[in-house]
């Protein structure tokens, strides 16, 4: 049968391009995932015993029946935002092992944009100048990132790294 992608065989990884370190690899996906529910599962774990030792699910309890809701349909929206904050970091993550740190911060960046887009077309409000400043600085961080990014890969590979002032001796 022929190899699948993702497999670790260099025919089914073709379409990432060489992988890093320029070889063939395991796929690392379980591996990572595995590490994200012990983070997350920690992570709970350590929230719950907080919230009961110090008294707090107590008053959550009281709060949410007080508003004729049952504790969990109250905790509902908390549940469903870890649950996609999840999958945008193993989404991130994903980028990051595929391509590299630029690129995932690229992609970041560009959910900021698409944020405060969609910000402006649900909830509509007046444009204003620190509006158009935020977007401009927030721009300008992001290239400043990649651009560092891609100096710093261009070092690593050996190639010269664009726009760097001449040696000293030169001057």
């Amino acid at each position: 049968p022929a190899p699948r992608a993702g497999d670790g065989s260099l025919q089914g990884d073709e379409h990432r391009g060489a992988r890093k370190g320029g070889a063939a690899g395991p796929d690392t996906s379980s591996s990572q995932d595995d590490l994200m529910m012990i983070m997350y599962g920690t992570g709970a774990c350590m929230y719950l015993v907080y919230t009961v030792a110090s008294g707090e699910s107590a008053a959550f309890v009281a709060w949410s029946r007080a508003r004729g809701e049952t504790p969990l349909r109250a905790l509902a929206p908390v549940l469903v935002s870890a649950l996609l904050t999840a999958m945008g970091i193993r989404a991130l993550i994903g980028v990051t092992a595929e391509f590299d740190a630029a690129r995932a911060s690229s992609v970041t960046s560009l959910r900021k944009v698409c944020t405060i887009v969609f910000s402006f077309v649900l909830f509509p409000k007046p444009l204003g100048l620190l509006h158009v400043i935020g977007g401009a600085l927030t721009m300008l961080g992001s290239l400043g990132v990649h651009r560092a990014l891609h100096t710093a890969a261009a070092a690593q590979a050996g190639a010269p790294a664009p726009l760097q002032p001449p040696p000293p001796t030169l001057r």
